[in-house]
């Protein structure tokens, strides 16, 4: 067996965070733009393992690599977990970065602090096309939405600015350049590491 696993996606940040953390393993980690694949699938599930699979199993599938998908979602406690796995489309509307960040702290502002508590969930899919088979691993990180977010924050993910840890005093925005601390606090770093036993098991490391 090539020992290749595709991420599937083709966003920056996850593909960074992703392969460093799978740096230490004789695998290589390839892309879809990377080998050319320009089509991605639409995300047509209910559920983070669900939406995880699709895109998992469509470029396992094409390139008959195992392949390594990712699916996060932001839950609130006080909204019930919203916006769940529609955090895009929260308002209704395909809305933009600061769109988003503006619906959340109106729809949060009534809430005192120690009713704002929030958690980021991330559900890897690693699936396998030599068997059909798919393997799920999850990664929590436990956190609460600020009164006010962050005045900067990285394109496409802008709850980043909003998501706060009071233990280390952070906003998340604020420990992406902090490997360290990013390591311990990243819901998706929590998933990945989580995954690394199966994925040694299917390459035979």
């Amino acid at each position: 067996m090539q020992r290749k696993i595709i991420l599937a996606t083709n966003s920056f940040g996850k593909i960074q965070e992703i392969s460093s953390i799978l740096g230490d393993l004789p695998i290589t980690c390839v892309t879809p733009k990377k080998i050319g694949l320009t089509k991605a699938p639409e995300e047509t599930g209910q559920t983070l393992a669900e939406n995880a699979l699709i895109k998992a199993k469509f470029y396992a599938d094409k390139t008959g690599l195992i392949a390594l998908a990712d699916d996060s979602s932001l839950e609130i406690d006080a909204l019930q977990g919203e916006p769940g796995i529609y955090v895009r489309r929260w308002p209704g509307y395909e809305a933009t970065d600061s769109e988003l960040i503006s619906y959340c702290l109106d729809k949060m502002k009534d809430y005192p602090n120690h009713n704002r508590g929030a958690q980021f969930h991330s559900v890897i899919c690693i699936y396998d096309p030599t068997i059909s088979r798919a393997y799920y691993f999850e990664g929590i990180t436990r956190g609460m939405i600020a009164p006010e977010s962050l005045p900067k924050y990285i394109d496409h993910y802008p709850f980043d600015a909003l998501f706060y840890f009071p233990d280390i005093k952070k906003y998340l925005a604020e420990i992406r350049d902090d490997k360290e601390l990013e390591s311990s606090h990243s819901h998706r770093t929590k998933a990945v590491r989580n995954s690394i036993p199966k994925i040694k098991e299917l390459f035979n490391i």
